[in-house]
């Protein structure tokens, strides 16, 4: 199945069954399905497929509800970070170098444990 047939699939079901969400509301279970998935993480140091799924889901509809093409959106991204420089900090958590100014560094996490903005 392509994504764009994922996305157009998810949409179509959550328009049915949860019409009135919105952007914030898909957010809020966003967190809460990461944390169930960190949670069985913890507990079975295996990641649960359907929980996998659940996030996934959801990020296609947040794209949806956002009129975000994934697949476009994966591209560029994936090509901005292709030509970024990457460290691994004491977590294991990736980071690219943001900035580097008469010798600091400055990080942003783009994958692993702590908050993103």
């Amino acid at each position: 199945m392509r994504l764009r047939d994922m996305q157009d699939e998810v949409e179509q079901w959550l328009d049915g069954v949860i019409p009135e969400r919105t952007t914030k509301s898909v957010l809020i279970k966003l967190e809460e399905e990461r944390q169930e998935l960190l949670d069985t993480l913890q507990d079975t140091k295996h990641i649960d497929p359907t929980e996998f799924a659940d996030l996934l889901i959801i990020i296609l509809d947040l794209a949806s509800l956002n009129c975000i093409d994934v697949q476009s959106s994966f591209k560029k991204k994936m090509n901005i970070n292709r030509s970024r420089r990457w460290e691994v900090d004491e977590n294991g958590c990736a980071q690219h170098i943001k900035c580097e100014k008469k010798g600091i560094k400055t990080k942003e996490k783009e994958f692993g444990g702590g908050n993103k903005n």
